[in-house]
């Protein structure tokens, strides 16, 4: 990741941070505020990733990590828009499938030469957070709703800390 990129980085870390938030900490009453937010955001964060894929003009370095995640997101953005009632019963399926997605990401970017531990840390929260979300049906929606908040703070703290380390890096 170059630094331009890591700019990049840096909003879309701070967005999926107010995101979770509004997910572990949004009441029944916040959960329809928080769908046209969630909308939104998503929607933001993939027009984000996927300039920065096209910004990025390291032709032989090009990252297509940030095309998969801008292009999951305005997926996701997209099919929220369109499914409320759906959306609100499948958040924790929509997130674990996320965070699943995510974890492929991390791991191609690992094989594809960017040894790091910061790397291996995403992808094995990331997918845990999948697994457990996708194969726990007895837990209530209530705990769903609160851990996929929780796993969307803390990878996008993961995002953040990221984001800054490559821009306080020397070249």
């Amino acid at each position: 990741m170059n630094k331009k990129t890591a700019i990049l980085l840096l909003p879309s870390s701070l967005l999926l941070f107010v995101l979770g938030f509004l997910i572990t900490f949004a009441t029944s009453i916040a959960m329809q505020s928080l769908y046209y937010i969630i909308f939104i955001l998503f929607f933001i964060i993939g027009f984000i990733q996927t300039f920065s894929f096209f910004w990025n003009k390291e032709y032989q370095q090009k990252n297509f990590l940030n095309l998969i995640i801008g292009i999951t997101h305005i997926w996701f953005a997209m099919f929220v828009s369109q499914n409320y009632s759906v959306f609100i019963t499948l958040l924790p399926a929509l997130i674990s499938l996320y965070s699943l997605m995510l974890a492929l990401a991390l791991l191609i970017k690992y094989y594809n030469g960017e040894k790091s531990n910061w790397l291996i840390v995403g992808v094995i929260s990331s997918f845990s957070f999948s697994i457990i979300l996708l194969f726990k049906p007895l837990l209530i929606a209530n705990i769903y709703v609160k851990l996929s908040g929780l796993y969307l703070i803390a990878i996008s703290l993961y995002f953040l800390v990221n984001a800054v380390l490559r821009l306080i890096e020397k070249e």
